[in-house]
């Protein structure tokens, strides 16, 4: 009887241990799970990390989230701290593979989108363009070279092409919006004395406000040194010499 009481307590207190000690091992920690949990962390700084750990080997057990960080500023060498069931700190060497941005918080992946200036209609080559005719879209997943982001850029300017409603605005879809055009009748203003005279002329070549052309004197014939002023508009400077 007293035999088979104490093979009784032994079976007993053998069985509790070998519980607690399943219960321990399932807590435990293997190299293959404490390099995930230290890829997952690192790449929330922006850092991709190849930890130097063996995937089948056993380490403590954690009954809270792991403390993971670098140990001295740098993502080669890391550290992991656990403090239940009971505290303990683990010092890893990690290869680092790339450093950037640092991820996203949740779960959903967030992807780049660029933001690009559109034509809000169809414009005809030629067109002068003004702020109802372009809009701004951020939803763009690639980048497209060349392409125009802010509506400030565009206003004014001149269209080399015809282009559809929604499409991105490129560099080569405008041309210089000159304010005096080669070959055409623009006013021409001589001022002398305080007195002001107004003729016609031809400009002889392309040019934008502040620029100096040829312009030739319809009435005269006479070639002449013109500043632009204006749109279509110059004022005679000087008798331009053959």
């Amino acid at each position: 009887m007293i035999f088979t009481f104490f093979n009784r307590i032994f079976i007993t207190i053998f069985g509790l241990c070998f519980i607690a000690e399943a219960t321990f091992a399932e807590d435990r920690f293997t190299g293959s799970m404490l390099k995930e949990e230290i890829i997952a962390q690192a790449q929330k700084s922006g850092v991709q990390v190849s930890p130097f750990i063996s995937d089948h080997k056993i380490f403590y057990p954690c009954k809270t989230d792991l403390i993971i960080g670098p140990k001295f500023d740098t993502w080669e060498t890391i550290q992991i701290s656990c403090t239940k069931p009971y505290a303990w700190n683990l010092v890893f060497r990690s290869k680092v593979i790339s450093t950037g941005t640092p991820a996203p918080e949740g779960d959903q992946e967030q992807k780049e989108t660029f933001i690009y200036v559109v034509f809000d209609r169809p414009v005809q080559k030629g067109t002068v363009l003004s702020a109802a005719d372009v809009a701004q879209v951020a939803n763009f997943a690639t980048w497209i070279p060349g392409a125009f982001s802010e509506k400030d850029q565009l206003i004014g300017r001149k269209l080399a092409q015809s282009v559809p409603k929604g499409a991105p605005i490129l560099a080569r879809h405008l041309t210089l919006n000159y304010a005096v055009e080669k070959n055409t009748i623009i006013d021409i203003v001589l001022t002398r004395s305080g007195i002001q005279v107004t003729g016609k002329g031809i400009a002889l070549s392309n040019g934008q406000i502040g620029e100096i052309i040829s312009v030739s004197n319809l009435s005269s014939g006479a070639k002449l040194k013109a500043l632009i002023k204006n749109r279509r508009q110059a004022q005679i400077i000087s008798k331009q010499l053959n």
